[in-house]
């Protein structure tokens, strides 16, 4: 397993929404965003963050190999050593899949 080639990164975690809550309970929820890329015959691969506990991931595949790895996509979102394993179908292609994303959880 090898890193996501990282082609953006937002520098650090943001609120999700507002400056404070009032009328709801819970945990203050933040976000990263990004874009990234993984290479022909890749089916798991790690992605760094600085969020300690995510709670989701949205991921809009960039190019045709990004839809065909998202088929395989999943993830227990769960964070070892700054980062979380991602697992996909091989994108099948040299040009690799390419996807945007947010990650949203606690800081």
């Amino acid at each position: 397993m090898a890193d996501v080639t990282t082609l953006k990164r937002s520098a650090n975690p943001e609120r999700l929404m507002g400056h404070q809550s009032t009328s709801l309970s819970g945990p203050v929820l933040f976000y990263e965003k990004g874009s990234f890329k993984i290479d022909n015959g890749v089916t798991s691969a790690s992605l760094s963050t600085d969020l300690v506990q995510p709670q989701a991931i949205l991921l809009t595949p960039k190019n045709t190999y990004g839809r065909v790895a998202q088929a395989g996509f999943y993830s227990d979102l769960v964070v070892s050593a700054g980062k979380i394993t991602l697992n996909f179908t091989d994108p099948g292609n040299a040009a690799g899949g390419q996807f945007n994303y947010i990650l949203i959880g606690t800081f």
